[in-house]
């Protein structure tokens, strides 16, 4: 929020911010900050644009920044909703940006439970270690499966890990070699076998 404040977006996410709305801003309509219950309960940014807003704030239970996008008309073939569900992505990705950090799609998209440095490390690092596990000669579906479930659970929570992981690599294997893809269908179709 202090980089946001410092250095305010003209831009976000390729569209141009039109207005800003800072809640510790003392001369504006909200007056003075009396305590710092409010001063906390007050750390908001709105960025306007055309059609819409930006609103961000620090939660105040977790070490996460929320944002929520607000659209009044949808953009081209987009209704309101999808142009807002679009808007929320390209954000997420300039702050991940600011953080010196990239995730793609797929991972970025996994739930919000999921702390980033999680969701970083099944994409830098276990998803490619599993990569060259199925490229070993002589390993069964079930290790690598046994291997990957292992893995997630450590990252992910809950007992549906493995089943969400799966649902990510079976995305991002598309763009993977194709003797590749036809090594992780059994284990894929092991870890989507495996009930919550």
């Amino acid at each position: 929020m202090k980089d946001l404040r410092d250095d305010p977006w003209t831009t976000v996410a390729g569209i141009t911010i039109s207005g800003r709305e800072d809640y510790w801003d003392e001369s504006g309509e909200r007056g003075k900050i009396t305590s710092a219950t409010e001063r906390e309960a007050r750390n908001i940014l709105v960025f306007s644009f055309d059609g819409g807003q930006l609103t961000l704030r620090p939660s105040g239970t977790e070490p996460k920044l929320k944002f929520y996008v607000q659209t009044e008309r949808g953009s081209g073939k987009l209704g309101a909703q999808a142009w807002a569900d679009q808007i929320s992505e390209w954000v997420y990705n300039d702050i991940l940006r600011l953080l010196g950090h990239e995730l793609a799609r797929e991972f970025a998209s996994l739930p919000d439970v999921i702390p980033l440095d999680s969701k970083l490390e099944m994409e830098h690092v276990v998803v490619p270690q599993l990569r060259q596990l199925l490229v070993e000669e002589g390993r069964e579906p079930s290790y690598a499966s046994d291997w990957f479930k292992e893995k997630v659970r450590a990252l992910v929570p809950g007992a549906s890990a493995a089943l969400i992981a799966a649902q990510v690599l079976r995305t991002t294997s598309r763009v993977w070699d194709p003797a590749e893809v036809e090594r992780l269908e059994p284990v894929l179709v092991l870890l989507e076998r495996q009930q919550p």
